[in-house]
């Protein structure tokens, strides 16, 4: 049960930042299964956007506990359809 939470934290961090920091266009996640058993499991995750990008330093960053790269400062606001 930990991995499959600490899979579901690490989809939302990258999706939530993709999303907050693409202002128009897309953003996409295409999950492939490399291998699959009774055992285990293989993905290949992908998550692609047209915002702002990222350094190498930030990047290199990126599954540090507790970093925060980019601008800080920004803030969204996203609308839901759902009430």
């Amino acid at each position: 049960m930990y991995i499959q939470k600490r899979l579901a934290q690490l989809l939302i961090n990258l999706l939530g930042n993709a999303i907050k920091f693409t202002d128009v266009d897309s953003v996409t996640l295409h999950i492939d299964v490399n291998h699959f058993s009774a055992e285990n499991i293989v993905l290949h995750l992908f998550i692609k956007d047209t915002g702002v990008g990222m350094s190498v330093v930030q990047l290199d960053k990126i599954f540090t506990p507790l970093q925060q790269v980019g601008d800080t400062q920004r803030h969204v606001q996203i609308f839901s359809v759902w009430r």
